[in-house]
């Protein structure tokens, strides 16, 4: 009966409109021509189980239609609706009384000043998918609908009906970012206009993700943050999109002639290196009389009244964008889209790095077959160090690691060993419990070579093609950054993922189609540039050389396997869980000297005269 219904609805939509079938499936498809969009543009803070990747909203003569692609896990999905600006509030009320409902959790959570949620629907997901709970929750009269249950909606779609309105969901796999613009699964939903609440032609709404009671919210809501601080990961009660420039909720139009015009921008990019490639800039006006114009202004001094535009930024900075929409009535109206940021050009990609490192100080080919995971005959089957090579230029430091991963094992990391001051830290692990997870908690007791004791460690770990993470350690302290900006939306396959830390200080990005026969001929893997600021973070002294190694081992079991560049020729005192690893008992050094990245002369003076006040080495 459900899917009759479901069925039933689609034929009742008008020839003007895409047929749209609501069960959470397709929904690029049955949005195509959606006239009001949003695309997240942050990553999600919950993992790739966790995310709204899009909104889509259309209208037909009796119902607001609605697709999400996204997926929750054991959270919940919540689409807030502010029908009325005359009733709530911008700030959820605290002491509402409905049970199970996600609002009564998101007390004190602040929205912008002019977005007064009237109600939302919420959908709350269990733990793997297997069930749902969608419920129609009204934050003013303070009462809540339950509108029946979903089913196992990580293997198939499920519909339900409450009276005329529609909800299906189907969430299979974790989406990436980089699906933004393709993901097609996530929620649907018909919403007749009696239960919207409105007063006038336009109705104001939002989507945010809560835990299933609502108390925390991650980072992620539509229109998007931008990756503002004043939207993160912690209890509902402290995230504030009033502090956050530009509207975090949607205007729509749902019936008759609005006389107000209506403005929204859409960036496919809010982060990028220069010269990396367009900008996909959407606009979109509505309400007041057709036809209308618009101008674009990417705050560089380049403006076009092109509606859909892509545009290559090539100078680095931080650029406002705004966008200006006219309709013919007169009604001009400026919407402050979102800021552009552009970091400098940069040569580090994972891409052809025997090329990109020729002349380097150290080049050193792996001895040892990958005979603990495996070489990889196709991208990602497998996980070897081929090479390394590194040197140091202008104020960075350099180092390139050939070889590959695999894919779909998040635990297993690549680690970058730095021992930048010779004088800190030990050529034993100590305990680092740091980070969450703490990656390098489990390998305390691993010992490194008498004269190389870190100080600092740069790992990367991948799962999905378009996951890709990196950690950096400052060991001495026992603190770590993770650096979650993916400035390059692709995959590590096609053709390479990008990270930046910070104003692009430092720069990492893998590639893993390493597929060759043997180590001398692989050329593609990981690669950064790490800015003496880093090597020198908490007052460390940086002398003549810096000294490396990278290892592969699983952060959660402490197992490290046989890949140690330089390479240990196959000697068991090289691999096995940490506490039993002892390089120092491998001929030869394991790790690579190279010259240490000299200050640039114009800070250079004001460094040397602050290497006075510190202790020498």
């Amino acid at each position: 009966m459900k899917t009759l219904l479901s069925l039933l609805f689609c034929l009742c939509l008008p020839l003007a409109t895409m047929a749209i079938t609501i069960d959470g499936q397709n929904i690029t498809g049955d949005f195509a021509n959606a006239p009001w969009t949003s695309y997240q543009d942050t990553e999600t803070s919950w993992g790739a189980n966790n995310s709204i990747l899009a909104c889509y909203l259309d209208t037909n003569a009796t119902h607001l239609l609605v697709g999400i692609p996204g997926i929750s896990d054991g959270n919940a999905v919540g689409f807030i609706i502010d029908g009325n600006p005359g009733t709530g509030s911008n700030v959820m009320p605290s002491g509402l009384t409905m049970p199970d409902a996600i609002s009564a959790g998101m007390a004190g959570m602040t929205f912008d000043t002019a977005f007064t949620p009237d109600r939302l629907i919420a959908v709350r997901v269990g733990g793997g998918r297997t069930a749902g709970w969608p419920a129609l929750e009204n934050i003013v009269a303070d009462n809540r609908t339950y509108l029946g249950g979903l089913g196992n909606i990580s293997s198939a779609s499920s519909v339900i009906t409450n009276g005329s309105l529609i909800l299906g969901a189907f969430m299979p796999v974790g989406l990436a970012l980089d699906q933004t613009n393709t993901a097609s699964d996530g929620i649907e939903i018909a919403i007749p206009y009696n239960l919207l609440g409105n007063v006038s032609p336009t109705v104001n709404v939002m989507v945010v993700l809560t835990g299933n009671d609502g108390t925390w919210a991650n980072n992620q809501t539509l229109t998007p943050t931008g990756g503002d601080t004043n939207w993160i990961n912690s209890p509902s009660a402290q995230h504030n999109a009033s502090l956050i420039p530009g509207n975090q909720f949607m205007t729509i139009v749902i019936s008759g002639v609005d006389t107000n015009i209506q403005v929204v921008g859409a960036i496919s990019k809010y982060t990028l290196f220069a010269q990396s490639g367009p900008v996909t800039f959407t606009a979109t006006v509505s309400g007041g009389m057709a036809p209308y114009t618009v101008e674009w202004n990417m705050g560089d001094g380049f403006k076009t009244n092109v509606v859909v535009c892509d545009y290559n930024y090539t100078v680095a900075g931080t650029y406002p964008v705004t966008l200006v929409g006219r309709d013919s009535g007169g009604q001009v109206l400026t919407s402050a889209v979102g800021t552009v940021t552009v970091y400098p050009a940069t040569d580090i990609n994972g891409l052809n790095i025997t090329n990109a490192f020729a002349g380097a100080d150290t080049n050193v080919v792996q001895d040892t077959p990958a005979s603990t995971w495996g070489r990889a005959a196709v991208p990602g089957g497998g996980a070897q160090l081929e090479r390394i090579m590194a040197y140091s230029d202008n104020g960075r430091l350099y180092i390139g690691v050939c070889g590959n991963m695999t894919t779909g094992t998040s635990d297993r990391t690549l680690g970058v060993f730095i021992d930048s001051d010779y004088a800190v830290g030990s050529n034993v692990m100590p305990l680092i419990t740091a980070g969450s997870p703490a990656k390098l908690q489990n390998l305390a007791g691993l010992t490194f070579d008498t004269a190389f004791t870190p100080d600092k460690a740069v790992l990367l770990s991948i799962n999905n093609p378009g996951d890709c993470w990196v950690n950096v350690y400052h060991i001495n302290e026992n603190q770590e950054w993770y650096w979650g900006t993916k400035t390059e939306w692709t995959s590590i396959f096609n053709p390479f993922q990008r990270v930046v830390n910070g104003a692009a200080s430092d720069v990492v990005a893998f590639n893993d189609n390493n597929t060759a026969a043997t180590p001398g001929e692989a050329n593609t893997g990981f690669d950064c540039y790490l800015d003496l600021d880093t090597l020198t973070f908490s007052n460390l002294i940086v002398g003549a050389t810096v000294r490396i190694q990278a290892i592969l081992f699983d952060w959660n079991q402490s197992n490290i396997v046989n890949q140690s560049l330089p390479g240990i020729n196959g000697d068991p005192n090289g691999y096995g869980l940490a506490p039993q690893v002892n390089y120092s008992l491998v001929p030869g050094n394991q790790f690579i000297e190279v010259g240490a990245p000299v200050p640039e002369p114009a800070i250079l003076l004001g460094l040397l005269a602050a290497v006075a006040l510190l202790r020498r080495k």
